[in-house]
């Protein structure tokens, strides 16, 4: 993924560039919130660091990368569909990174409690979460003593659909 600042938008968004490359534009004050906690691949801060809100938005951003929204959409698919589908697939993610679904909730604080052309309720939007989020921990469920996870055997998931064009990549 293709990570750009962007003074132009509030939080960040999801984008393609030219060549159907995944992008995501974030306005710096929004990000600084993430990069304040200084961490790496290898060097995760402990859970109470992380702002969940912003890690939240990021990872419904990554979703709507991840569910193809932008470059393959499926053929019926609304504008508020894929939000919550980008909603839910944030919450999978949020629990994969350790946090608790009340702390991505908050991530919706400001969204409207009707919805709007694009967006759907607030309400609508933490059942999303809440979905993906109970998803995860299904599928890989926390090990009380250590907090690391212990996956469960499940059936592998096959795609109904490409999910992602692997093209005009080097």
């Amino acid at each position: 993924y293709i990570v750009v600042g962007c003074q132009s938008v509030t939080n960040c968004i999801a984008t393609v560039d030219k060549s159907n490359r995944p992008v995501i534009l974030f306005n710096p004050a929004f990000l600084q919130r993430v990069q304040k906690l200084q961490f790496s691949e290898s060097d995760l801060p402990v859970i109470g660091e992380r702002d969940w809100s912003t890690l939240t938005i990021l990872a419904h951003e990554m979703g709507h990368h991840m569910n193809n929204h932008l470059t393959n959409p499926l053929p019926d698919a609304t504008r508020r569909g894929m939000e919550l589908e980008a909603d839910e697939t944030a919450g999978f993610l949020l629990y994969l990174m350790g946090g608790q679904l009340e702390q991505g909730k908050l991530a919706f604080r400001e969204a409207s409690e009707t919805g709007s052309y694009t967006h759907p309720p607030r309400a609508q939007r933490h059942e999303a979460l809440a979905r993906g989020y109970t998803d995860a921990a299904k599928r890989f469920p926390r090990n009380r003593a250590g907090g690391g996870m212990n996956p469960v055997k499940t059936d592998p998931v096959i795609p109904s659909r490409v999910t992602f064009a692997y093209r005009d990549w080097e």
